[in-house]
């Protein structure tokens, strides 16, 4: 019977060690893909943002300048 006892012991003790890595694991994963998609997110903004106020010339396309007045109009709507 003390056998018995000890191998189900080991076999609960590999289960649970199995279980706190894969948890670990998990939670890991998780996170980072959580930062990745904010990250990505942000970023998409970002560009949104500065696409939004670039202005470009008539004649050649080429950048001119940034118009931050229609980024001021945006911001207080957005308050």
């Amino acid at each position: 019977m003390k056998m018995m006892y000890q191998q189900m012991l080991a076999f609960f003790t590999v289960i649970m060690a199995t279980l706190v890595i894969v948890g670990i694991l998990f939670t890991q994963f998780t996170t980072k893909m959580i930062e990745d998609n904010t990250y990505h997110q942000l970023n998409r903004y970002a560009v949104a943002v500065a696409e939004e106020a670039m202005r470009f010339k008539a004649d050649d396309g080429s950048f001119a300048y940034f118009d931050t007045k229609g980024l001021e109009t945006d911001a207080s709507l957005l308050e």
